[in-house]
């Protein structure tokens, strides 16, 4: 959401001075082999038809030929062989051959064929039959051939030979040569050392500069992976600083590539760069009062970016200052698209003030005209109306707003984030079925846009879709699906990139909960630490779930403690998050002597639950409201409530919710059919119990959660000594004790464990 940097036009620089380097002049090579073919073919007379030395381009050759050259002309100087990768494929194999032919004599035959060669390419500007030149003076490809020529007219002989040299180890590079050859090239050849020094430094021109920056921050903005490395991109930025020290917007670039890095003294120092010089670059030709605009325009966005950069880093106090100086400036000028990019940071930095602000800066959006902050503010007052409990029909029907305006205006990113928003809050509202669905509609949306190539634009909604299904495989036992997706966003998104914590808390939540249903506690815990290094209260939430489970219940305690007085103070923003720690907190009181303390906090959990309309955190809240009453020998009272949440849980719950869920649906029913006097309804009940907990061991199964295994084990062969079912009892004890000596880690002693 970061505005534009100030553009400085080009004639406010200097003019990029040319040269001839090694890519260049294969560059020529190229075009003219491939201009001179063009030529015989069309001299050719039609009655007698093509001969063994004449050949013709299709109509597809020469459609790619236009493009790999026009490419080839806006890129940066490149290597032979990504040179030679890019021209073998639309190429005529004859073409071809004489283009490497062509090459190989110029390396060959030293500094007097590159002088000849460059005298015969003014033949292709002017035909000696006066018919139509093979190539106009005033198209792409002549005016690229006339500056090489200009330039290489006022070379020396010392010159000639340092282009020569460079064109040698230019073409070693991509197809190797004897060492003999090199060195007697670099014997007989002077070397102008100064003039070596400026070819290194300036490999490419100012239009080609432009045009390669202008690319990779488009990258950057719509898909990172597309762009180049940031040690590669920063290498490309560096030689660019060399031969053309005026270009300001390498350095708003090198700015972007430091902020995906999160490296932060490189990112202001950029920042600086960038709007330093650009105040110092006014036209000669323009007015004080032009200048002083220019000028105060620089500084207010400078203030915009230095308030972004600070808020990346999630310094709030810098950043809110440096918005304040871009809304004062902001106001001094009457800018008002500054202000609405303000006002949108603004709510995001002031959670106090966030609706009032948020419902402004819709307005004012759209009466500008400013469509993508319209969309931007309408998704962020529905998320602030989420935490606030309004409804769901009217945080959706917002989303859907945003919707149409993002498909009015053909903002296909926003699209994207509309999917990933929307799968966000169907997992608040405890729908996953709805929430898998966004997030494979995101994964299917066709973002591909033909103006830039056909690159997909793959941004933070990717990466969260990408992480929902794992996740959600995950939860679901199948361990090596989650893996391959997990691969896949990490293909998408690498480490350096921006959104790659999401993928990385994805990955240690999965190996934390995977080894703590294992019973791995030292795997568990490494899993936990790398929690804590990408989100600290998560973290802390995996600590106590952890010490829980080893039955060190004492330090688990303080910790959840320590972790609702957080939620308290910040109610709205950790609502959910909240319900997970007093779950936790009942769980440890369940498995305790005073089981009824467990039920004030339920009962906590249950008014946030139904005040935010939490629908699946409701139902396992009433879970364990369920195995608190079957505890306290309240068995008819525990199966209604079971009942009541059966169905959602089956719905929308993990394995192990589901596996849990049909073990204490038996207990319950065999408990209170205890209590009835009729002997047949409790042989009936025991027959549906067996059946229900006979599920409950092949869930647990599904994900290797021993001790749940055993748990349920117990429980199926009492049933089965209840039902006389002696030989099924028998089988029942035997897998119990062949786990019990599988497992050589401590398992909880607990008769009853949620």
């Amino acid at each position: 959401m970061a505005p534009e940097p100030p553009s400085v036009t080009t004639s406010q620089r200097k003019s990029g001075k040319d040269h001839v380097t090694p890519h260049k002049l294969a560059l020529l090579v190229l075009i003219r082999e491939f201009c001179v073919v063009k030529n015989k073919a069309r001299m050719i007379n039609p009655l007698l038809g093509q001969t063994d030395d004449v050949w013709e381009h299709t109509n597809l050759q020469q459609r790619d030929f236009a493009i790999i050259t026009l490419k080839l002309l806006q890129s940066p100087d490149m290597d032979l062989k990504s040179f030679n990768d890019m021209v073998k494929p639309i190429l005529h194999p004859r073409t071809y051959q004489q283009f490497l032919e062509r090459l190989e004599e110029l390396k060959t035959k030293g500094v007097a064929a590159i002088m000849d060669y460059f005298e015969s390419l003014e033949n292709l500007l002017v035909d000696p039959t006066h018919q139509t030149p093979t190539v106009h003076k005033s198209s792409i490809l002549g005016l690229f051939i006339r500056r090489m020529f200009l330039v290489f007219d006022k070379f020396t002989f010392s010159h000639v030979a340092n282009v020569h040299r460079k064109f040698c180890q230019y073409y070693t590079t991509a197809f190797g040569e004897d060492q003999q050859n090199n060195s007697l090239i670099d014997e007989t050849l002077p070397v102008d050392d100064s003039r070596e020094m400026e070819e290194t430094q300036v490999m490419a021109s100012q239009k080609q500069a432009e045009f390669f920056i202008a690319q990779q921050v488009a990258l950057l903005h719509i898909n990172e992976r597309e762009a180049l490395p940031p040690p590669q991109l920063q290498q490309k930025i560096r030689d660019f600083h060399k031969g053309n020290p005026e270009l300001t917007e390498a350095h708003y670039l090198s700015f972007l590539n430091n902020l995906r890095v999160r490296e932060f003294c490189g990112a202001v120092e950029s920042l600086y760069h960038h709007f330093d010089r650009s105040t110092l670059i006014v036209p000669q030709d323009s007015k004080a009062v032009t200048v002083t605009e220019e000028t105060t325009r620089s500084f207010r966005y400078a203030a915009l970016n230095l308030a972004i950069l600070h808020a990346k880093f999630g310094h709030r106090q810098e950043a809110v200052a440096a918005l304040k100086e871009a809304i004062t400036m902001a106001q001094e000028a009457n800018d008002t698209i500054c202000l609405q990019h303000s006002l949108c940071w603004l709510y995001r930095l002031s959670p106090e003030n966030a609706e009032p602000l948020i419902e402004k800066s819709i307005s004012k959006s759209g009466e500008l005209n400013l469509w993508y902050l319209s969309s931007l503010s309408v998704k962020a007052l529905a998320q602030l109306k989420c935490f606030k409990a309004a409804t769901p029909s009217f945080v959706f029907e917002l989303m859907m707003k945003s919707d149409i305006l993002n498909c009015q205006h053909s903002m296909t990113e926003l699209l994207g984030t509309a999917y990933s928003q929307r799968a966000a809050l169907w997992t608040l509202y405890g729908n996953s079925c709805m929430a898998n669905l966004s997030s494979q509609l995101l994964l299917n949306l066709n973002t591909t846009d033909p103006v830039r190539g056909g690159i997909y634009q793959i941004g933070e909604g990717y990466c969260l879709a990408l992480r929902n299904l794992a996740w959600d495989f995950a939860l679901q036992g199948h361990y090596l699906e989650a893996d391959e997706i997990l691969a896949l966003a990490k293909d998408l998104f690498p480490s350096y990139s921006e959104h790659s914590h999401i993928w990385k808390l994805c990955e240690v939540s999965i190996a934390f909960e995977k080894a703590l249903l294992q019973g791995e506690w030292q795997v568990a815990e490494k899993a936990g630490v790398g929690v804590s290094v990408l989100n600290q209260l998560e973290g802390r939430f995996r600590r106590a779930q952890l010490l829980l489970h080893q039955g060190v219940k004492a330090s688990a305690h303080s910790l959840i403690q320590a972790l609702i007085s957080d939620c308290e103070q910040e109610t709205e923003s950790l609502a959910f998050f909240h319900v997970r720690v007093l779950l936790l907190e009942s769980e440890l009181y369940l498995q305790s002597p005073n089981v009824s303390v467990a039920i004030s906090c339920l009962t906590r959990s249950l008014a946030i639950c139904k005040e935010n309309h939490y629908a699946y955190l409701e139902a396992i809240t009433v879970l364990y409201l369920a195995a608190a009453q079957f505890l306290l020998k309240l068995p008819y009272q525990a199966l209604q409530l079971v009942d009541s949440v059966f169905l959602t849980i089956l719905s929308h719950g993990s394995l192990y919710d589901k596996a849990r869920t049909h073990l204490l649906y038996a207990k319950s029913v065999i408990a209170a059919a205890k209590l009835d006097e009729g002997q047949e309804s409790y042989h009936k009940a025991l027959r549906k119990g067996v059946e229900m907990v006979g599920t409950a061991v092949v869930l647990f199964q599904q994900l290797l959660a021993h001790h749940r295994v055993k748990d349920a084990l117990y429980w199926q062969a009492q049933f089965y000594h209840e039902l006389g079912m002696y030989a099924e009892r028998n089988k029942c004890s035997h897998q119990f004790s062949l786990l019990g000596q599988q497992a050589s880690h401590r398992l909880m002693d607990e008769v009853f464990v949620l």
